[in-house]
């Protein structure tokens, strides 16, 4: 390449790393026939690298001889781990997360990440470059990769310059469904954890939780013992996936039995806590002989809804200002329905396994729910303020019953109407909402009543051909919404430095050359700096007569031209032509 003057120590380390990275010490072009001026090159001490030549790596040096006398020397040790072509360790579908100041530049960013996919070290450099947020990145975009070469791609503009709040909101009955976790057991994370879960309800009689949510029918989910414990699991699953990518929320609702992924989430209640306190909700039912009852989802507000329910019907959960599930006996609740259906409300009957949730119909489970509770749950944990209570009227949140995740708490959520509609009011506008459940079921409800400037995003929903892909694509979005997963977490760990060959980040970085900046060109004359930058370029006419000074046939910027640019500079400062500058130089 020539010598390029103070760049030449850069241009020698840059073909030096050419060589670690490919074991061949590159040619110098044109050499022909070694100087005689210089006799080690004549016998033998000096070689000249003619051809490509094989190098196995080690320790290199550098020589920088300036023309002023400022000399340098560098010694450079080579990476000596060699490139793992081994398979992927995991085979998981690999969501990666970029970022970048233009649409363009992250959409290029990812299609080149997809050409090296199978490169587990490339991505997890990708992945630790991008576990920080990127000050000045306008843009973010997710894709989720898999072996089949279907590729999920999502870019999306950074609403914010400002971290957004992160909320949880748990889901309660009616999420659970048949096969619900038979494609998330693939996921190790989200199959150690149940296994946690598992192994505490091993000790009862109770279906093998992994049977439950992965074979169980929906004839299965008609007893609501199984419906508490699968829902609990999952929701506990999926927490943990989420603590993995070092995501923390900053608040937390639950609906109804979602209240035990909340205190999961809150960290009042272990892995173990939670899923034994859904099993003994179940249980408590189960072995309370409850009359049968019923429940049905209603168009009417909370106030409308107390107004007209007949005596023996109550309202159980305001879920929005125009949605009420109601509770009562089964027969009444068949009744209310047709009333408000003939009067074109809408209402509808809502799968309850036969049972009037949060009413006075299940009191008689209380006791025996408080009993279990108590063993289950011996030294209660205080909730922290990031958990919105739905149990709870904000009027009473200063009692003691609402200060801890105590037995009483969680007995009092399975009796009492579920103020969801009053807690989700302290979501913060510009909140990413992250519903966790094995079904996203209030993704309509929390679409209306936070707005448009809220980001909802429902984990897991069923009727999805790939599930674990469909996870991974939610994830994705989570970051593009700002908030920022590790994503790396979620598969092998990778040790740096990454082995010579892996793929270079630097040319997938694209620049915006779309607009032309005009740019004046100013003397700077009348600056009081004494740093002067001077562009020389021999194809502008007043630079030209410099290609005649040569030595050797190179051509050389001659030493008085320095002292030139010296006294250029000078008269600069003091605001004067150079003509009109004498100066002495010594």
């Amino acid at each position: 390449m020539g010598h390029s003057e103070p760049a030449s120590g850069l241009c020698s380390l840059a073909k030096v790393l050419i060589a670690m990275e490919s074991g061949l010490i590159p040619t110098n072009l044109h050499y022909e026939n070694p100087n005689l001026d210089i006799p080690a090159l004549s016998d033998g001490r000096l070689k000249v690298v003619a051809k490509n030549e094989a190098w196995n790596g080690g320790i290199m040096a550098i020589n920088s001889f300036g023309f002023g006398g400022a000399n340098a020397h560098i010694v450079l040790r080579s990476n000596p781990k060699p490139k793992s072509h081994w398979p992927m360790a995991c085979t998981l579908p690999r969501v990666v997360g970029v970022s970048g100041r233009t649409q363009d530049a992250v959409n290029h960013f990812l299609d080149k990440i997809q050409a090296h996919k199978n490169d587990e070290e490339f991505l997890s450099l990708i992945d630790k470059i991008h576990s920080r947020n990127i000050t000045g990145h306008s843009y973010r975009g997710y894709a989720v990769l898999s072996g089949g070469g279907n590729v999920v791609k999502e870019v999306s503009a950074v609403t914010s310059s400002e971290k957004r709040p992160l909320w949880y909101v748990f889901s309660g009955m009616g999420s659970q469904w048949a096969g619900m976790a038979k494609q998330l057991m693939n996921m190790e994370l989200f199959r150690t954890s149940i296994k946690v879960c598992s192994d505490a309800l091993r000790p009862y009689d109770v279906v093998k939780l992994e049977d439950l949510i992965v074979n169980g029918d929906e004839a299965c989910f008609g007893n609501v013992l199984n419906s508490f414990v699968s829902i609990a699991a999952i929701q506990v699953a999926l927490v943990d996936i989420l603590k993995a990518l070092g995501l923390e929320p900053d608040g937390i609702v639950g609906h109804s039995v979602g209240e035990i992924g909340c205190a999961y989430a809150d960290g009042t209640l272990t892995a173990e806590q939670a899923i034994l306190t859904a099993y003994f909700r179940g249980r408590a039912i189960l072995e309370s002989n409850l009359k049968k009852g019923a429940m049905a989802a209603v168009g009417l507000s909370w106030e409308e809804t107390k107004r007209r329910c007949p005596a023996d019907i109550f309202p159980a959960c305001h879920n929005s200002e125009d949605s009420v599930t109601i509770s009562g006996p089964a027969s009444s609740i068949d009744k209310f329905v047709g009333q408000l259906s003939s009067e074109g409300i809408f209402a509808k009957a809502v799968q309850s396994s036969g049972t009037a949730f949060h009413s006075k119909y299940i009191a008689d489970a209380g006791p025996k729910l408080r009993k279990a509770l108590d063993q289950v749950i011996p030294n209660a944990k205080p909730r922290s303020s990031r958990w919105i209570s739905s149990s709870i009227p904000e009027s009473q949140w200063g009692s003691p019953l609402a200060q801890s995740s105590s037995a009483a708490y969680h007995v009092n959520n399975l009796l009492s109407p579920v103020l969801f509609h009053e807690a989700i009011k302290h979501v913060p506008n510009n909140a990413i909402v992250v519903e966790i459940a094995p079904h996203a079921l209030l993704q309509a409800i929390l679409r209306r009543a936070l707005g448009a400037d809220a980001t909802n995003i429902g984990l897991v929903k069923k009727g999805q051909a790939d599930m674990v892909q469909f996870l991974l694509s939610n994830i994705g979005k989570i970051y593009n919404a700002g908030a920022q997963p590790n994503l790396g977490q979620l598969y092998h760990t990778v040790s740096f430095p990454v082995g010579k060959g892996t793929p270079m980040i630097a040319s997938m970085i694209e620049w915006d050359h779309s607009t032309d900046w005009a740019i004046a060109n100013f003397s700077g004359r009348g600056s009081k700096s004494g740093e002067n930058v001077i562009d020389v370029d021999l194809s502008k006419e007043e630079y030209q007569y410099l290609a005649g000074h040569a030595i050797d046939g190179r051509i050389l910027f001659p030493a008085t031209g320095y002292l030139t640019l010296a006294w250029k500079t000078f008269a600069k400062l003091h605001n004067e032509n150079l003509d009109k500058m004498p100066v002495v130089l010594k």
